[in-house]
């Protein structure tokens, strides 16, 4: 969206395509969207020192993918 029509995605945006995506029955698709919105959640937590809300989305990140292992590695850094 950024790139082509200068509008920069907010949360709006991302919860309207996890909307779509479930209303076409596509939940698995929908699951993976919202998995990797939670990793890109902690990435920025992480860039911006805010430990508090890192904690919330590793803790949750961990609890829909116990395989992630980034998501270990970004625990402890």
């Amino acid at each position: 969206m950024d790139p082509v029509y200068e509008v920069p995605p907010e949360v709006q945006h991302y919860s309207c395509m996890v909307d779509i995506l479930a209303r076409a029955g596509l939940t698995e698709e929908a699951l993976e969207f919202i998995k990797k919105m939670r990793g890109s959640l902690l990435g920025t937590c992480q860039i911006c020192g805010n430990v508090e809300l890192a904690e919330q989305a590793c803790s949750r990140l961990l609890e829909l993918d116990p395989g992630n292992h980034g998501a270990y590695i970004c625990s402890f850094i």
